[in-house]
Formats: structure tokens, sequence, C-alpha cells
């Protein structure tokens, strides 16, 4: 299946143990299929070695259930900057495609930052040993990104503008 990329402000965060705080990662997104039935796919670069395999995808048919939960985050998130709490809770989950879906997740690195999650599930199980630790982080800022993206992805209005048409 084809894939395009897309030009997006969207970064995922990983924490650094060495630093103590979440930084930012080389992130990549594409959109692939039909319009209708497209996919977004998120990935990202982690340190160390293993540096690629960590990706989300979203499908358009289920855009309405992915915005509601980032919506909710941002929500939280602002709710709990202000009262000065830190907290970790389930959002929701989310289907993508056959046997995959996605789980979302409130996260508090500390009273003023919040990290929306966004783990990939195979079979209902978030659990296997290709997903632990193997959650992508958005602040707030990018899970505004991603509430665009999808909004985008729902309307059929990726991949947008081919920038490359102009060179020839």
């Amino acid at each position: 299946m084809q894939e395009t990329v897309i030009r997006s402000p969207l970064k995922v965060y990983e924490y650094n143990s060495v630093a103590r705080k979440y930084m930012d990662r080389p992130t990549f997104v594409t959109v692939s299929g039909s319009p209708g039935s497209q996919q977004l796919k998120v990935s990202f670069e982690r340190y160390g070695i293993e540096k690629s395999g960590d990706y989300a995808m979203f499908a358009a048919q289920h855009a309405d259930t992915y915005l509601a939960h980032i919506a909710k985050f941002l929500d939280w998130a602002a709710t709990a900057r202000a009262n000065g709490e830190a907290f970790d809770k389930k959002i929701g989950d989310a289907s993508i495609l056959a046997g995959l879906s996605l789980e979302f997740a409130f996260h508090s690195g500390n009273p003023t930052n919040h990290y929306l999650v966004v783990t990939l599930c195979s079979l209902g199980s978030c659990a296997m040993g290709m997903n632990v630790g193997r959650s992508l982080y958005f602040d707030e800022a990018g899970a505004s990104d991603l509430l665009n993206l999808i909004k985008k992805l729902k309307a059929g209005e990726l991949p947008g503008e081919d920038v490359g048409a102009k060179y020839k």
C-alpha cells in the first residue's frame, strides 16, 4: 500500500533518563488508502539501538472516537494544570482495523506537563511484548496537532497539496 508523507509539526515525546525529562523525537506522519478508507500513521525514532518500529495508526472510519478521546485529554490537561494536579488515567479504547486497536490514556509528567499516551494494541491486548513501553506520548500541542490531522483524515483532506508537483 502506497504511503504519502504528510508535512506536520506533530512531535512524539519519549522520556530521556539522562536528561530526566520528556524530549521530542524525529516524528513521521504518512497517509495511505483511498478517501473514506484512509489510514493515518504516526511513527517516531526511539533512543538507542532499536530506533524504528514504534507507531500508531488511525482509520478514517473511527475518527469520531479518536477525536472524542483527544478532546477529553485536552480538557483534563487544562483542568489538571489549573489545579496543579498530576495523575495517570485511561481515557478509552478505539478500533483501527480488524484485530488492531488503540488505547488512549492521560499521563502527568508533573503538575504542569501532561501527555496523551496512545498505545497500539493487538487482539485486545496492550500488554504484549511488542507493546510494553511502546506507546506514543504527545504533549498538549502535539495532541492538538493530532486532533487537527484526524479532522482532516475524517474530511478526506489528506494528503493535501503535493508540494513536489511544482518541481519539474
